[in-house]
């Protein structure tokens, strides 16, 4: 989980749990604030291509090998060549096939996050053995991604038992319990507390060209896109996309 970055700065998180040295990526700046980002369950180049489709921005690896990200303001002089890079190597928000360049509305669907009051998130729903002078790791899962979380706490058993370490990622972790005494001793009460992030509804933003819409009928691209967070963003993007589609209409 990463909290209140922006978008450039995800980027930079994201290549660097891939591996990649500074040396080894060149990342605009950007200006949009995330105040959530939860990098779970996508490979390295979905949160990269999701995060490009998020500020209308493009990220594409150079002759040299170097990973480029480059923000919208970047692109805003030249969008319409950039769109034409080799998409083989690139990760971009508009298609360069000519016959998938007209859309006449642009639409984002995202949802708002909030966090709710500190609370018990996590439960244990079974009696754990801990053996004698030693110790036993869980797994603990989350039902929603959450953020202050807490120390685990034992409520009930395990008299020589404690809480050796823990782990978390936003929608769970691990927990390893040790065991003082050189008997085997039972835990059967443990709770976690912490922030649950729930969805605080939809986000719905739409740029429409009225003009084209009639001559040709609604052609729509939508983004679904959970790295847009708020209705300012949602808007300040595809009003900006759709512009770039009207421009590259002119390529045609």
């Amino acid at each position: 989980m990463q909290e209140n970055k922006t978008i450039g700065e995800l980027v930079e998180t994201v290549c660097q749990g891939a591996g990649l040295s500074p040396d080894q990526y060149l990342i605009d700046a950007t200006t949009q604030v995330v105040p959530y980002a939860v990098f779970e369950s996508k490979t390295v180049w979905e949160h990269l291509r999701k995060l490009a489709e998020a500020e209308g921005g493009f990220i594409y690896f150079d002759e040299s090998g170097i990973l480029r990200f480059e923000s919208r303001a970047h692109l805003a002089g030249h969008a319409a060549e950039a769109r034409h890079i080799d998409n083989s190597i690139s990760l971009n928000v508009v298609d360069s096939v000519d016959e998938e360049r007209i859309r006449n509305v642009v639409r984002a669907v995202s949802k708002r996050l909030k966090e709710e009051a500190s609370a018990t998130i996590w439960n244990l729903q079974e009696t754990l053995t801990v053996p004698g002078s030693g110790s036993l790791t869980i797994e603990v899962r989350f039902q929603d991604p959450a953020v202050d979380v807490a120390a685990p706490v034992i409520t009930a058993g395990g008299a020589h038992v404690t809480v050796d370490s823990y782990s978390y990622t936003s929608k769970g972790g691990s927990v390893t319990l040790a065991n003082s005494d050189a008997a085997a001793e039972t835990v059967t009460g443990m709770t976690i507390d912490g922030k649950a992030l729930v969805n605080d509804g939809e986000i719905v933003a739409e740029a429409r060209a009225a003009g084209l819409v009639t001559a040709y009928g609604e052609i729509a691209y939508e983004i679904q896109n959970d790295y847009i967070q708020s209705l300012e963003q949602a808007q300040d993007l595809v009003d900006e996309l759709l512009a770039a589609y009207a421009l590259s209409l002119i390529h045609i």
